[in-house]
C-alpha cells in the first residue's frame, strides 16, 4: 500500500479555492475599504492578501500531474462502461398490481 498523498495533493480543489478566497479578499481591502486604522494599513494588508493568493494560485502543487492523471483513467473507464440495455416495459405493465410485466 502506498504511502498517503500530502494534503495539497489530495485536495487541489480545497488549494485553489484558497488562493481564490485569499486573492478576493486582498482585492476588497485593497480596493474597496477606505478605513484609516492607526495600527494597520488595510491598503497593505490587502496587497499582501492578493499576493499570497496569486502565488498559493500558482505555486505548482506536487503529485498535480498523478492526481489528474488518476482522476482522467476513472472517468475514461466510467465513459467506456456499457450498460446493459433496460427492460422495457409499457405503462399498463407497470401499473398492474402484483403481476410480473408481460414479455415483449
Amino acid at each position: 500500500m502506498p504511502p498517503p498523498a500530502p494534503p495539497s495533493a489530495r485536495t487541489p480543489a480545497l488549494r485553489a479555492a484558497t488562493g481564490i478566497v485569499l486573492l478576493a479578499a486582498g482585492a476588497i481591502l485593497l480596493l474597496a475599504v477606505h478605513v484609516q486604522l492607526s495600527f494597520l494599513s488595510l491598503h497593505v494588508t490587502g496587497l499582501i492578501l492578493a499576493i499570497t493568493g496569486l502565488t498559493w494560485l500558482w505555486v505548482p502543487v506536487q503529485g498535480k500531474r498523478e492526481v489528474l492523471a488518476r482522476k482522467t483513467r476513472v472517468v475514461l473507464r466510467y465513459l467506456q462502461w456499457d450498460a446493459e440495455p433496460a427492460a422495457e416495459a409499457t405503462l399498463a405493465d407497470l401499473l398492474r398490481d402484483g403481476q410480473p410485466p408481460a414479455a415483449p
